[in-house]
């Protein structure tokens, strides 16, 4: 599964952040990419799934 986080900056900025987990099991390590915006973390997230 993949999803996707917002997160508040120190300095009053919002990042967003894709996690998933190579293979989609429980035991895999989870993975993650960090966007300045939402529309580019939701391009990610697509993707990730379409792989």
């Amino acid at each position: 599964m993949t999803s996707v986080r917002r997160r508040a900056k120190s300095n009053g900025t919002v990042s967003y952040t894709v996690l998933w987990r190579p293979g989609g099991t429980r035991g895999g390590k989870q993975e993650s990419e960090n966007f300045d915006d939402l529309a580019a973390a939701e391009r990610f997230k697509r993707m990730r799934k379409e792989n």
